[in-house]
């Protein structure tokens, strides 16, 4: 399978250099100010709440009689209080998250120039949302969107998406059930039906997952080192046994070798591709408010990762057809 990674010779013309070195420049010119505002803002709004919350802890503790003490609605305010307190750091830090986000809104549509029709957004819900498979989802009760990026390559069009799927794990705790990158791309030829590629699951982390459906059938894999992996189900499996001991065998080497952060999942449903991507890396991040914003260091790396995720799901696609 070719590299994916190879990143193209994109060297932005004089007009799209001069583009990104303003916005380089107002970044740095902003960042001391916007560092400013939320030292003062944590100094003004997050230190009061801090000495509000233990003075009222304090008041609230009951004397030598504490038997009849309500210590469960106790502990529960202090934690409550505690959530408060990330919501005014939020509050306070907003002019920093505010600025980054403005300069990667400039940004990323320019020095990802081999994108056609690019469009970035920030916090929106993908398209591709509806179109993944019950199957094919992690379960989950609430999903957080990051980077969005969608546009056009080589004749491809695409959507990609960094999520995070949360699960309750208590009444006010959660955890990552999925972080990641969602790919999705359409066929050119359509499988006819649903085929589901995933880490090999035991009975109990089955649960994780979207289960096992009833329409879906284990389809075998030859490759041992592939079987040891990864699981495949399909409603259609004769015509999945071709794909699992065909086109998909290569792709799941090269993606075992190529994605260190753990196993990724392919799921194809009539015309829609769907890549699952599991990463801790955020692909877009800003550096430290504190570090001066770098052409070569911090954003030309933002097209080298935005290329790797594409041409993966585009070599991906041509495989498959």
């Amino acid at each position: 399978m070719p590299m994916a990674n190879a990143l193209p010779d994109f060297n932005p013309d004089r007009e799209k250099l001069a583009t990104i070195k303003a916005a380089i420049a107002a970044y740095n010119a902003d960042r001391t100010g916007a560092d400013s505002r939320a030292m003062r803002n944590a100094a003004l709004f997050l230190i009061p709440y801090a000495i509000a919350v233990v003075a009222i802890a304090f008041l609230l503790l009951p004397g030598k009689d504490s038997h009849d003490f309500p210590w469960t609605a106790y502990w529960i305010g202090l934690a409550v209080a505690a959530g408060g307190s990330a919501k005014v750091w939020e509050f306070a830090w907003s002019p920093v998250k505010r600025l980054q986000q403005e300069t990667r809104s400039r940004l990323v549509p320019v020095i990802c120039g081999f994108v056609e029709n690019i469009r970035y957004d920030n916090k929106a819900v993908p398209a591709f949302m509806q179109h993944l498979p019950e199957e094919a989802l992690v379960l989950h009760d609430r999903v957080e969107h990051d980077d969005l990026i969608s546009g056009c390559l080589d004749g491809m069009d695409f959507e990609l998406g960094e999520v995070i799927f949360w699960v309750k794990t208590g009444k006010r705790s959660e955890a990552r059930a999925f972080e990641g990158v969602i790919f999705h791309c359409l066929a050119k030829t359509a499988f006819p039906g649903q085929l589901i590629a995933s880490q090999k699951t035991t009975w109990l982390s089955r649960f994780g997952w979207g289960g096992k459906s009833k329409e879906l059938s284990d389809v075998a894999c030859a490759n041992k080192r592939i079987d040891e992996m990864y699981e495949f189900r399909s409603d259609h499996p004769e015509a999945a046994a071709g794909l699992v001991n065909g086109a998909l065998t290569t792709i799941i080497l090269w993606l075992s070798e190529n994605w260190p952060d753990g196993l990724a999942r392919i799921s194809l449903s009539g015309n829609q591709i769907i890549l699952f991507v599991p990463t801790n890396t955020n692909h877009f991040e800003m550096p430290s408010i504190s570090t001066e914003l770098d052409y070569d260091q911090h954003v030309r790396p933002m097209t080298g990762q935005l290329w790797r995720l594409l041409s993966t799901g585009k070599l991906i696609r041509d495989i498959l057809n």
